[in-house]
């Protein structure tokens, strides 16, 4: 059976996979505020990825609806706490309008790019500076917003992030890192 992750073309180009679940907000854990109890598909993961001799480990979420993925992040650290990595959504976003990003109920980022755009996935290349991974960190959700093609219509993707600060605590302890 073959992993989804092999359908993106990403800066992680996966070769393998080992997957460990983090404590979301539905089991006891000193990472996240209390929060509702998530189904299995909001879960952040730590996955391998790379070719052979050359891996990273990341933190990954990905939500699926009907059976393929919709929403695919992968962050891994950088030097400085800093976190690199993609962001994956569905063909049909208006690139040159890029997306923005809300974290909780804070203010919209500046519009990041999109890298790549294709019929079947757009990409957006993340880059999280140190104070933004400690906010990540305590939030409950991250908002992407974009525009898109047919309409012109904002649509908004929300990521729960129950797990998050859990995974990127055991994902600092793991090492290899991306490379600066």
């Amino acid at each position: 059976m073959m992993d989804h992750t092999l359908a993106f073309a990403s800066l992680f180009s996966t070769t393998a996979t080992i997957r460990l679940r983090a404590k979301g907000n539905n089991e006891a854990s000193a990472w996240n505020r209390p929060g509702p109890v998530l189904p299995e598909a909001a879960c952040w993961t730590i996955e391998r990825t790379g070719p052979e001799g050359h891996e990273v480990s990341v933190v990954r979420y990905i939500e699926h609806r009907g059976g393929l993925p919709k929403v695919m992040i992968d962050l891994g650290f950088a030097s400085g706490g800093e976190m690199r990595g993609i962001l994956v959504l569905p063909a049909g976003l208006e690139a040159s309008d890029g997306v923005r990003l809300r974290i909780d109920d804070a203010g919209l980022t500046r519009k990041i790019p999109i890298a790549a755009n294709s019929p079947a996935r757009c990409v957006v290349k993340l880059h999280f500076d140190r104070m933004a991974v400690e906010q990540l960190e305590y939030a409950e959700k991250l908002d992407i917003h974009a525009y898109t093609v047919s309409r012109n219509r904002t649509i908004a993707f929300s990521v729960p992030l129950a797990g998050f600060a859990a995974s990127t605590e055991m994902l600092r302890g793991m090492g290899r890192h991306l490379p600066s």
